[in-house]
């Protein structure tokens, strides 16, 4: 079972790994500051398992407004030992809350291949393409 919970009650647990996400990330448009504001303002949604710390598992939504409509977006998850098996309950449970908050879809974005794929099979799609040429020092050869 899921719990929402205040950013508050468990953000000294999960900087280490909203530290771990963020640094793995090829891109960067948020800081820490704005991810607990966010929440702490009540934008954004931090989830937990009742059964796991939160240390171990949690997520981030929150809700956007577009010409598309209200879009349900999943901003972090970590669940580093979480077998894939137990994914499907993930999906739902965070489909659940889009339906329950009347979102028109659920969106998140990730640099990971295998997540993409994996997640076809729960009905999402690809929606964009991220293109990057990354930019060498003069003199240098690019790799």
């Amino acid at each position: 079972m899921l719990i929402d919970k205040h950013i508050d009650e468990v953000w000294d647990e999960i900087v280490p790994a909203i530290t771990k996400i963020r640094d793995e990330l090829p891109w960067r448009d948020w800081t820490m500051q704005d991810l607990h504001d966010s929440c702490s303002g009540g934008e954004s949604r931090i989830f937990v398992r009742e059964d796991t710390p939160p240390s171990e598992f949690f997520f981030v939504l929150r809700i956007t407004n577009s010409s598309a409509g209200k879009v349900l977006f999943l901003w972090l998850a970590w669940s580093p030992d979480t077998p894939l098996k137990q994914c499907p309950l993930f999906f739902e449970e965070i489909e659940k809350i889009g339906k329950q908050n009347e979102c028109e879809a659920i969106e998140f974005v990730t640099a990971h291949q295998w997540l993409v794929d994996y997640s076809a099979r729960f009905g999402y799609h690809k929606k964009m393409y991220n293109v990057r040429k990354e930019l060498t020092d003069e003199g240098e050869d690019p790799e």
